[in-house]
């Protein structure tokens, strides 16, 4: 395996590209080029996750495929946690759309490895969870637009994701923001407001600029083919997003699948001993999204053509 580690900016460690690549043999899939799955770890845009990192990656590559894991910028840094008694000071380095731009970022340095890490650079697809698949699916939604086609050397298609995985995605801020606002748990208030600050600078924002940062309403012909998975009883990003998000996808006539399972807490990442930290993290049912993705996947991104006849 290529384990790497690049930064995206010279003067700063919080933002990186960790590749887990499957070294090429003719002995599998004829040593051809594999697809990647571009990895975007959740945390509120106040951290990047551990469990939603490293862990995932290495369930895509034992399906198959090539990953890389995104820490983009985050209020606390890459490594930090979120401190409950922190203040927030908006980072205008680090606001929205910066997190974003830096998918174009890692597109383009994983375009520029292509032929050496052994990628098919029209097969690079997206995967995120909790505000990491917010990020994801807000350049899957924006790849075609100036914010996206003006950020890096690339441009068109190739930038385009070839596929879209969100779990428990954070995909209508505006509704989540109000659910918030209606709670009176000073708890989910203020993670409210870190999330709120984190991501657009400002302690209050309008609906039109919640909905402008809503992925459910940025869906269009260009949005690629979607794996939409959540849990019913998820408290901290309702299923209503996943939900939404598959209604949109629909209206466009875009390729999707979604699951909703029954069980399960928010973050439940591989929901087995791989990410899991404490008992409630571990779901026999939620699991199997993995099992679902993979299926997929197969009929999306196929594998087969790389086998001799």
């Amino acid at each position: 395996m290529k384990h790497e580690t690049f930064y995206l900016y010279d003067d700063r460690k919080d933002v990186s590209l960790t590749t887990y690549l499957l070294e090429p043999t003719s002995e599998i899939l004829n040593g051809a080029q594999r697809p990647l799955v571009l990895i975007c770890p959740g945390g509120g845009y106040l951290y990047c996750s551990d469990r939603e990192a490293e862990p995932i990656a290495l369930a895509f590559n034992a399906m198959g495929y090539h990953a890389a894991v995104l820490r983009y910028s985050t209020y606390f840094g890459t490594k930090d946690k979120i401190k409950p008694n922190a203040d927030i000071n908006p980072d205008p380095d680090k606001i929205f759309p910066q997190p974003m731009i830096e998918i174009a970022m890692a597109f383009e340095l994983i375009h520029s490895y292509s032929n050496e890490w052994n990628v098919d650079s029209q097969a690079i697809g997206l995967c995120g969870f909790s505000a990491g698949g917010h990020n994801a699916s807000m350049y899957a939604t924006h790849w075609h637009k100036s914010i996206i086609q003006n950020a890096t050397q690339l441009k068109k298609q190739a930038l385009q994701p070839a596929f879209l995985i969100s779990g428990y995605g954070l995909l209508d801020l505006e509704y989540a923001m109000a659910e918030s606002y209606r709670s009176e748990d000073p708890q989910e208030l203020e993670l409210a407001n870190k999330l709120l600050l984190a991501t657009t600078g400002q302690s209050m924002a309008s609906n039109e600029d919640l909905q402008k940062l809503s992925p459910v309403n940025a869906v269009t012909k260009k949005t690629p083919p979607t794996f939409l998975w959540a849990t019913s009883e998820d408290k901290v990003v309702n299923p209503q997003d996943t939900a939404q998000m598959a209604v949109s996808l629909a209206r466009e006539g875009v390729p999707f699948e979604m699951h909703v399972y029954e069980e399960g807490v928010h973050g439940l990442s591989t929901a087995n001993y791989a990410s899991a930290n404490a008992r409630d993290q571990l779901n026999n049912q939620a699991n199997h999204w993995l099992r679902d993705v993979e299926a997929w996947l197969t009929r999306h991104i196929s594998l087969d053509s790389h086998f001799q006849n």
